[in-house]
This record gives structure tokens, C-alpha cells and sequence, in this order.
């Protein structure tokens, strides 16, 4: 975050609006899709009023609030209109118009947060960025996708079809080498094919990859200042943490899981996955009143199903809203 990305993805939209190598007055697209998590939507019409105005580029936005046929209309004038050139639009409403999207001939896609594309064997989100006809695409992630080499496959093979072969010839090639190479027990023949096929891979990836880290960054924020602050619980999140060191369900997993401190080896998965389930219970305990309180509202107004191993935290119920967008 903060280095840039959306202002690049701004930049490089209006430069292939308004030119192109062949002539400075026509462009190489003639429309833009940027593709973002519903909440985005309004960050990215307001960057770019911030950098282009409201004259240079003529943006389309369709609010999830609209009703249906308003927004059929605007998908409608964005295709076959001559002036509107950029449309944002959610990822959630894409995939229920992309049937009239995709008759775009070659639009430049962008799609923001696209760790989402991450899933190796596909979902509803990657086979409705797949119809659109165009060969210009753009995925922003600031979330580092290298440490899972499955992941790394999955947004480059959309980016850049069959670039790194198929799926199983990726994992025999790259995938399984270098997770081998990085095992503790690895021999010193593995390390050495893991890193050349790392090497490799950087290699190939790199035409269209780029990389920034906030060390580009550093030279010019001040130093780093972290301060640990001990809130108290409130009434309502004591009384939680107290019903729950009274369960009897806690204090059995808790015994379960009980041994002395060299017994961590041999306690079993169960025993683990208890112990975790428990410490997950007390973390729920100091979710935020507010944030307990519309939850509990969205899930008695929102027909979504929840995961057998749901557990209420912070994070959980982020992942539940966006979801919901």
C-alpha cells in the first residue's frame, strides 16, 4: 500500500486513451474497465477526478444501490457511447453484466486487488474476467503473492496465458523443486536445482512483473514509531470473556490440551486444532461492540451462508461484509 499502483494504473489508462505508438491522436483503447471490491469503487472514481479532473476522462460508476435497469442503462451507455470511457464498477456487479461487458472488442482491464484471482482451479469472479475479449490486462495486488508459488501461477497464467506452461508443468517444473529446496532436511543438490529454478522463474516473469517494496519508501517517512497501548474490556466484552472461562466445553479442551511444557510434541492434531479453536473463542471476546453489534444485524438481514468453523473475529467479519459486497 502506498506505492503507487492505483496513480500508475491511472496514468497508464490515459495515456492509451489519447495515443498510441501508430498516431498521438487516437488511442490504442477506446475503453477502460477497472474492476474493484465494491467498497473501492468511490476511492477510485475520487483519484481519478484528483489527477485527471472531470474534462480528461469521462468515468461511468454503477452503485450497487441502483436498481437493476439503471444500471443495465449505464452498462448500455458505456458501450455504445462515444464520450464515457471508463467504467468502475464492483466485482459482484461485473459478473452480473459482464454477458453485455465481454461484446467489448479489446478494452483495457484493470482489475484492483487481485489476489482474489488467486485460486488455481478457478471461480465465478476469474471466468467472468475471462470473457472479456481483450489481451490488455492490468491486476493490482499489494498483498506479496510470491511466498505461494500456486497462487503466483494462478494471477499470472490470467495475466498472461501459458506463459508458464499448464498447471501440472508449472508444479513439476518450478512448484515442487523449489517448496523442496526450502524444506530444513533439503539436500544440498536440492537447494541448488530450487534455486536455479527460482532463478528461472524470475527470469521469465519479469517482462511483466513489476515489483515494489516499501523499502522505496523509506528514504522519505520519518522513523518508524510503535506504541503497544492495554485497552480494558468493556462490561459487555468481560461478561463474554467470563461466560466463556465458565463453559464446560472450554475447561475439557482446555485439560485436553494441558501437559507440561515439553508435551507440545506429542499432543495430537485434535488436541491442537481444540487449543486454537479456544484461543480464537477469548480472541472473539475483544471483537469491538459496534463492529459485534452490526454483525449480528447483517447476518439476521443477509441470507449468507457461514463455514461450519466460523469463529467471530475482527478479521471474520471483514471477510463477511466484503464478501457481501
Amino acid at each position: 500500500m502506498g506505492l503507487g499502483k492505483t496513480l500508475q494504473a491511472i496514468a497508464l489508462a490515459y495515456t492509451l486513451l489519447k495515443c498510441s505508438p501508430r498516431s498521438p491522436r487516437q488511442g490504442v483503447v477506446k475503453k477502460v474497465i477497472i474492476v474493484c471490491p465494491a467498497t473501492l469503487v468511490g476511492n477510485w472514481e475520487r483519484e481519478f477526478k484528483k489527477w485527471l479532473g472531470s474534462h480528461r476522462a469521462k468515468l461511468v460508476i454503477i452503485p450497487a444501490s441502483l436498481p437493476v435497469a439503471e444500471q443495465r442503462q449505464l452498462v448500455q451507455d458505456f458501450m455504445h457511447g462515444t464520450v464515457n470511457n471508463v467504467l468502475i464498477i464492483g466485482y459482484e456487479l461485473f459478473r452480473k453484466h459482464v454477458t453485455e461487458l465481454k461484446t467489448i472488442s479489446q478494452p483495457l482491464l484493470i482489475m484492483d486487488e487481485g489476489h482474489r484471482l488467486k485460486s488455481t482451479s478457478g471461480n465465478k469472479t476469474i471466468r467472468a474476467l475471462s470473457a472479456i475479449n481483450t489481451r490488455k490486462k492490468v491486476l493490482l495486488t499489494g498483498t506479496p503473492v510470491q511466498n505461494d508459488l500456486g497462487e503466483f501461477f494462478a494471477m499470472s497464467d490470467f495475466v498472461n496465458p501459458r506463459m508458464l506452461g499448464d498447471l501440472s508443468t508449472f508444479r513439476r517444473t518450478f512448484e515442487a523443486p523449489i517448496s523442496r529446496s526450502r524444506d530444513i532436511n533439503a539436500t544440498t543438490k536440492e537447494k541448488r536445482l530450487g534455486e536455479a529454478r527460482a532463478q528461472e522463474l524470475a527470469e521469465r516473469t519479469k517482462c511483466f512483473v513489476l515489483r515494489r517494496s516499501n523499502e522505496i519508501l523509506l528514504q522519505y517517512l520519518p522513523e518508524k514509531i510503535e506504541q503497544v497501548l492495554f485497552i480494558p474490556l468493556t462490561e459487555m466484552q468481560a461478561n463474554i470473556y467470563k461466560a466463556l472461562l465458565r463453559s464446560k466445553s472450554i475447561r475439557q479442551c482446555l485439560a485436553r490440551g494441558s501437559g507440561g511444557p515439553n508435551d507440545a510434541l506429542g499432543k495430537t492434531a485434535q488436541q491442537q486444532s481444540g487449543n486454537a479453536c479456544v484461543i480464537q473463542m477469548y480472541h472473539s471476546a475483544c471483537v469491538p461492540p459496534p463492529i459485534m453489534s452490526c454483525l449480528l444485524v447483517f447476518l439476521l438481514l443477509t441470507p449468507l451462508p457461514l463455514p461450519s468453523h466460523f469463529c467471530l473475529t475482527s478479521s471474520s467479519v471483514y471477510q463477511l461484509f466484503e464478501e457481501a459486497c
